[in-house]
């Protein structure tokens, strides 16, 4: 059972950016410890070493600016028609979409999850990655909330326009499993493209709604947590950005609390799959890594 949650919060916390789609499902706050109580805010010098890293100065890496003008620039690529662009808009909107809501809690809900955080590397980085997160969705929008339907639109736009990882995407977002000839559809788009951010997408899919097999396509790759996990996998191995301290990885940490510096491949294997699982997750990534590579 405790694979089984552990395996459904990694599913969730890959969603491509832990936002809106994501948060309210993977939010991993631990449970304080029988018999505690609120940290005293009387003495600094008697804090436990994750207390006082809710003293320490927010990461300062880069300016509020430079922050401003690469959004900028990126929402008029997307914009004049860009379909990359139009996704890495959708899902920066979807990263700060809890951010923008109520920023005045999103730090400090952090901070109190890291309080009680047994491994104080993992609170550190968690809190990092939030401030770092915070930071940049102040320039999205000058901070402005962001509606629900800014977020679908412009996936739905970048699919209209081409984007096949939108497309998946975009159906993960659907209510319904999609058809048989959408799924044939979809997977033949994944082969053309040779986008690893499509094959990524896909797992996100495979592992959620599902798709529809057809004759022409293994139906024990369309549909299952495992069959998910190796789509992505295969995508991480096909180029997608999945090293430690990758976009995806920071949004694992932010919605897991694991954040001690594995790729996304390390962490489903320590976290999500079982020894049982293994070899048949090892099977799957090669035949889903082969079709990728097809001609």
């Amino acid at each position: 059972m405790a694979k089984k949650l552990i395996a459904a919060a990694v599913l969730l916390g890959a969603a491509a950016t832990a936002g809106y789609f994501s948060w309210n499902n993977t939010r991993v706050i631990e449970s304080l410890p029988s018999g505690s109580q609120e940290s005293s805010p009387s003495s600094l010098g008697n804090a436990r070493p994750v207390e006082r890293l809710l003293t320490s100065k927010a990461d300062d890496r880069f300016s509020g600016a430079s922050t401003t003008f690469a959004f900028e620039d990126l929402k008029s690529r997307a914009k004049a028609g860009d379909p990359v662009a139009q996704r890495q808009l959708a899902q920066t909107y979807d990263a700060c979409f809890m951010v923008n809501m109520a920023p005045e809690n999103y730090l400090p809900e952090y901070e109190q999850r890291a309080k009680y955080m047994s491994s104080v590397e993992d609170a550190s980085e968690m809190l990092r990655v939030a401030r770092t997160r915070a930071d940049e969705c102040r320039n999205v929008d000058g901070g402005a909330p962001i509606p629900i339907e800014l977020i679908k639109g412009w996936y739905a736009q970048a699919s209209k326009n081409g984007d096949v990882a939108s497309e998946a995407t975009s159906l993960s977002l659907a209510a319904n499993r999609p058809d048989m000839a959408t799924s044939k559809s979809l997977w033949e788009g994944v082969a053309h493209s040779e986008d690893p951010a499509a094959a990524f997408s896909m797992g996100e899919l495979v592992a959620g709604l599902g798709l529809v097999a057809s004759g022409d396509h293994p139906e024990e790759l369309m549909s299952g947590l495992t069959s998910g996990y190796a789509w992505m996998i295969a995508a991480c191995r096909n180029g997608y950005d999945c090293a430690p301290n990758s976009r995806l990885m920071q949004n694992m940490c932010l919605s897991t609390g694991r954040c001690a510096g594995e790729t996304f491949e390390e962490y489903v294997r320590s976290s999500a799959v079982t020894a049982a699982d293994s070899q048949v997750l090892d099977r799957k990534i090669e035949r889903i890594s082969a079709f990728l590579k097809a001609p």
